[in-house]
């Protein structure tokens, strides 16, 4: 599952950096251009560290999906389990049964 993320993670954050341009309106808003200024290197590192954080997040939710599906895939396993136990202690319990079979 850690691979997955990593890759995942790595998938994401090429997706999310795509729309980081400088035609994009939501960078180019006042609020958002005071606080992470493209031209400068610690406004790049700031906007790599939120795309990195919002595609790991996209990434952790698609493990959760995979784990989700292998445990609903798991559910009839655990069952056919179950009752074939079961029908061992049934059999098991048979009165009767308590002598052992003898071989001549």
């Amino acid at each position: 599952m850690i691979a997955n993320l990593t890759s995942g993670t790595r998938m994401a954050h090429a997706v999310l950096v795509e729309h980081i341009t400088p035609f994009n309106n939501a960078l180019q808003m006042p609020n958002v251009t005071g606080a992470i200024n493209l031209a400068t290197d610690t406004g790049r590192a700031m906007m790599d560290a939120i795309v990195t954080l919002q595609a790991t997040i996209i990434a952790f939710g698609l493990d959760y999906q995979l784990i989700m599906l292998v445990t609903l895939a798991a559910i009839p396993m655990a069952l056919i389990i179950g009752s074939s136990k079961a029908t061992l202690r049934a059999q098991a319990a048979k009165p009767g049964d308590d002598h052992p079979a003898v071989m001549e």
